[in-house]
């Protein structure tokens, strides 16, 4: 079974099995999966919590789990862990490891058919993925970069110009229209499939689109 570092999602019973990446194409196919798991309702309106197990929304279709693999029988399935975090007060931190481990990271998103782009805020999180990547791609090819200053926030746009002289990056800063949240909270809940945690998706949301426009189909973001 294909090892994924992305969301997956699967329906089993007997000798069906249904793997997607989005509940809503599972849901789509068999219907009848449509049923409410009220532990999670439960666990959600009650305490917030959200990905604590594989169980979704649903009650016949569940998450894998991360660093896990699923194996499936003509009878049976089972999953199983292949990578575990080591922790522990022997633990030191390595910071040629560190970079290692993140720049291999950054070199597999860069690995596209199509353009690669990436937001930008200024922040530690955005400005390490934007240099990692440009340092990978030894700035042989054109990075677009996007980035939005909310009002009545503090203004990161000196970091960020600091950042596209220094790797030459295509930048673009997005100006978003709050008034337009009304408007598209079904079509979030859409593409969520499930509830979320913050009021951050909605804004993501309208940052995501805006950057689609622009014909950017594979994002990095902080």
């Amino acid at each position: 079974f294909p090892v994924t570092i992305k969301p997956l999602y699967y329906f089993y019973e007997k000798n069906q099995v249904v793997v997607a990446s989005e509940i809503k194409a599972i849901l789509a196919l068999l219907p009848q999966t449509k049923k409410e798991n009220k532990t999670t309702v439960f666990k959600y309106l009650t305490r917030n919590w959200l990905d604590d197990t594989s169980s979704t929304f649903f009650n016949d279709i569940k998450s894998v789990k991360l660093a896990h693999i699923l194996i499936f029988t003509y009878r049976s399935h089972m999953s199983v862990n292949y990578w575990r975090l080591n922790t522990g007060d022997s633990q030191t931190f390595n910071p040629e490891e560190f970079r290692e481990k993140f720049y291999e990271s950054v070199n597999y998103h860069l690995n596209s058919d199509v353009p690669v782009a990436a937001t930008l805020s200024g922040g530690l999180d955005s400005t390490s993925i934007v240099a990692a990547a440009r340092e990978l791609q030894k700035k042989q090819v054109c990075m677009k970069t996007f980035s939005v200053i909310p009002t009545e926030t503090y203004d990161e746009r000196p970091w960020i110009k600091k950042m596209v002289r220094q790797f030459g990056t295509d930048q673009k800063f997005i100006k978003l229209s709050y008034q337009e949240i009304p408007h598209v909270i079904s079509d979030i809940l859409k593409y969520h499939d499930e509830p979320f945690q913050g009021s951050s998706c909605v804004y993501q949301f309208l940052l995501r689109r805006e950057i689609s426009k622009q014909g950017i189909k594979v994002l990095l973001v902080g």
